[in-house]
């Protein structure tokens, strides 16, 4: 990984788009040759620097004609789809799986009955069976009612199936394509981008089942019945009883929750409450809301600056907004540095006045998130250009009373999800 900023700082920057940052992701993973790399649009062979959306440097070309450096990791947010057990670049995928005769199965929807019976004939003869979940930007029109991380799910269940139907060893990844992804500010050389067909076999598939080419049988029936459902209501009751009908099916019962995760900059906040309102979407009749420290700066908190009474104004204005919407039954999941525990004392009091309080404090350590800074703030910070700095120039005070602590250093993902999970159920919020 290259990642001397003196070197590639002064040189031209380009944010991506999600497909854009998924091509260049398979490409630094090795599914993709140096020939086949995305280029950027309007400057085929030039020395550019990659940006994600939230201006991480993901790659830089440093001169005409050179291949592709990786810089810092994508920040991927989500659940199991941007978990590392399952998002595992294509070269080590491959390498582990070399010599052997490998099925790589393609879904982008939750496999049915059908899909097992038709990966179970297929591996007949194989070493193992590789699940490739294409997680990518943009999802399939007829599977956008499950999320990707519900893909990766399903799919690992299957595989346990397959396992166990078969004898034959079989995995699941989740790959960073989509059948459906066109490339915005990036382009393919010579125009065309790898079929999915090259994408497994990138991944080290020997033979391709690519179930993700139409919906299963499964999928199309499940449609049908939601639709007729649809149509008993609009055609058997006046609009308001349909609405009554309708909105009993998925409208949560009493108060809701605010969970509000506190801690330092790239802790981990942010990952772990969006990989939790990822569960509680599949698994929660009520409505789930994230509201991201950063995201809600845009928006929320224009204009404010990073002095302290901005950040108190800050926290106090997401602590209100989720308030309002705990009161009403939904759960909100708000990710935000909070240093100061006057605020998150107000947060808790205003909450506890309509609903359910839960602080999870991410007590990764200082050494861990600097380590991770992706966006190099914690080095500009101790440079002295980021003023006000939360753990470098401006304190951080430990919470006393968090419901959860959890360390990201070593717990992963899925872990802490569920310990968020627990606390929940155990406050009668589910």
């Amino acid at each position: 990984m290259s990642d001397d900023w003196s070197r590639w700082s002064a040189l031209p920057h380009l944010v991506l788009a999600d497909p854009d940052a998924d091509a260049v992701e398979l490409a630094l993973g090795g599914a993709l040759t140096v020939a086949q790399q995305p280029v950027v649009a309007s400057s085929p062979l030039g020395a550019v620097v990659l940006l994600d959306e939230e201006n991480t440097p993901l790659a830089v070309r440093s001169e005409p004609h050179a291949p592709l450096e990786a810089l810092r990791p994508r920040g991927v947010r989500g659940g199991e789809d941007a978990d590392r057990r399952y998002r595992v670049p294509a070269r080590e995928v491959r390498t582990r799986l070399s010599g052997l005769g490998v099925l790589g199965v393609l879904v982008d929807d939750v496999p049915g009955t059908g899909e097992l019976a038709r990966v179970v004939e297929r591996a007949a003869g194989a070493d193992h069976v590789l699940l490739l979940c294409l997680v990518g930007t943009p999802r399939p029109a007829y599977a956008a009612d499950v999320s990707s991380a519900g893909v990766v799910r399903a799919a690992a269940a299957l595989a346990e199936a397959v396992e166990r139907d078969t004898g034959i060893p079989a995995s699941t990844v989740a790959v960073p394509w989509a059948a459906g992804a066109v490339l915005h500010r990036l382009a393919w050389p010579g125009g065309a981008g790898p079929s999915l067909d090259d994408v497994a076999r990138a991944y080290g598939a020997t033979d391709v089942l690519d179930l993700s080419a139409q919906p299963g049988a499964g999928r199309q029936e499940f449609t049908d019945a939601v639709r007729r459902r649809d149509e008993v209501l609009a055609r058997s009751f006046p609009p308001a009883s349909a609405r009554e009908l309708s909105g009993a099916a998925t409208a949560g019962v009493g108060p809701g929750a605010v969970v509000l995760f506190t801690g330092l900059s790239g802790s981990g906040k942010s990952t772990v409450a969006k990989a939790v309102a990822q569960r509680l979407e599949v698994s929660s009749a009520r409505r789930v809301v994230v509201l991201d420290g950063d995201e809600v700066r845009h928006m929320l908190s224009a204009g404010l600056g990073f002095d302290r009474e901005s950040r108190s104004q800050n926290v106090r204005r997401i602590g209100y907004v989720a308030s309002l919407v705990a009161g009403a039954g939904g759960i909100v999941l708000a990710a935000a540095i909070a240093p100061y525990e006057a605020d998150r004392a107000d947060v808790r009091h205003r909450t506890e006045a309509a609903a359910t309080f839960v602080l999870v404090h991410v007590a990764t350590p200082l050494e861990v998130c600097e380590a991770r800074d992706r966006k190099h703030l914690y080095a500009r910070a101790r440079a002295g250009e980021v003023p006000e700095f939360t753990g470098i120039s401006a304190p951080y005070e430990q919470p006393h009373d968090a419901d959860l602590v959890i360390d990201t250093t070593d717990l992963d993902l899925a872990a802490s999800v569920d310990a968020v999970l627990a606390v929940l159920a155990r406050s009668g919020v589910e």
